[in-house]
């Protein structure tokens, strides 16, 4: 690995320096009071998702029956998922029971488990939404932060 030049450890500690000198600013809210009402009340209502448009800067507020519908027909789809013969409890009983510490680090094991999001193609001609004019087709997004890595290749 090589060395950093003395040059750019100087400068880092330098813009390090200035960077604990720069104040920071408070927070100014730029709506006026009856928008800021608004915008909690649409955060509170529990009929409705909030998410963001698979392209561009767009908010969509869909209702939620209709969004759950969409990944509920996505998550059907057997060309992309496919479901588990019965419970994973087993499966996992009988790895914890078994555990070889080479193998599998039961620490990720206790991760949390994948999360599924849709972000509504708004961009797409209404026709040509899952059902037109109504529920756009949404692109899955698969989150698993926190949940397991892949277990360890033994030779």
């Amino acid at each position: 690995m090589e060395k950093i030049h003395p040059l750019i450890t100087e400068l880092m500690a330098q813009d390090k320096r200035t960077t604990r000198k720069t104040p920071i600013e408070p927070e100014i809210n730029n709506l006026s009071q009856r928008q800021d009402n608004a915008i909690k009340e649409i955060q509170n209502l529990h009929s409705i998702i909030i998410t963001p448009a698979d392209k561009g800067s767009t908010i969509v507020s869909m209702d939620k029956v209709d969004y759950a519908w969409e990944a509920m027909r996505q998550l059907e789809d057997e060309n992309y998922y496919k479901s588990l013969d019965g419970p994973i409890c087993p499966t996992h009983m009988k790895i914890e029971e078994t555990h070889q510490p080479e193998a599998i680090a039961l620490p990720y094991w206790h991760k949390s488990t994948q999360t599924q999001i849709l972000l509504p193609k708004i961009h797409k001609e209404p026709l040509e939404w899952t059902k037109p004019f109504q529920i756009p087709k949404g692109r899955p997004i698969i989150s698993d932060c926190n949940s397991e890595p892949p277990l360890k290749q033994t030779p």
